[in-house]
């Protein structure tokens, strides 16, 4: 069989391929990692008590927007790097958009904020375990990411693995919030983003290594 006809019968098998049927992998693979986190917060902290309160609901709240929504960023940026020839421009702005918003929050935090009281709020009373705990959650939902990442075509591994950490991370940080009893906004968007970051760097890290196929 010559060239021609070969390339020929290879293509006469072709069929096209749904464009979103790499989303359901990657959701059920968030689902199972969440739920491993979630049971391990469990296990080792429990939830917060009087969740249902105002005082401590407001902050959850505050705690999971910003952490939904650098996980949805996140989530279009694996979907993008999972496949070859993907569009970033949804991605790189949208992430480009939560960074300015939580910047501008930051500093206006500051600019309110007096030296004793800011030193205070940033710390509160938890912060030598707050971004290490967000990390440590975050490690079944980047094995279980990198694990259908995998499966699929990825041909930037360590910004394919950036992006499973950056959402590994930002979901965790939605998890710990059911545990976590700050309150202060400095706190959260210091010590929160610092276990965020560690599980971004984790996912580039091994990217690399475990998403070649």
């Amino acid at each position: 069989m010559d060239h021609a006809l070969l390339i020929q019968s290879l293509c006469d098998d072709l069929r096209p391929v749904e464009p979103d049927k790499g989303h359901k992998p990657l959701m059920t693979a968030a689902a199972i990692g969440s739920g491993t986190s979630l049971l391990g917060l469990l296990a080792l902290w429990g939830v917060q008590p009087h969740l249902d309160t105002a005082p401590a609901l407001l902050p959850f709240l505050g705690k999971a927007a910003l952490g939904g929504s650098l996980a949805y960023v996140a989530l279009k940026g694996i979907v993008a790097y999972a496949r070859p020839a993907q569009p970033l421009q949804g991605f790189r702005s949208h992430l480009a958009a939560v960074a300015a918003v939580a910047s501008v929050a930051a500093i206006g935090i500051v600019a309110g904020s007096s030296a004793s009281g800011l030193g205070t709020a940033l710390l509160g009373a938890s912060w030598q375990s707050c971004s290490a705990r967000i990390a440590l959650l975050s490690l079944p939902l980047i094995a279980a990411m990198i694990y259908v990442v995998r499966q699929q075509a990825p041909v930037r591994l360590r910004e394919a693995g950036a992006a499973i950490g950056l959402f590994s991370g930002a979901a965790a940080s939605v998890i710990y919030a059911l545990t976590c009893t700050e309150s202060s906004a400095s706190f959260i968007l210091l010590w929160y983003s610092l276990g965020i970051s560690a599980s971004t760097a984790i996912g580039t890290f091994l990217g690399p290594k475990f998403l070649r196929w």
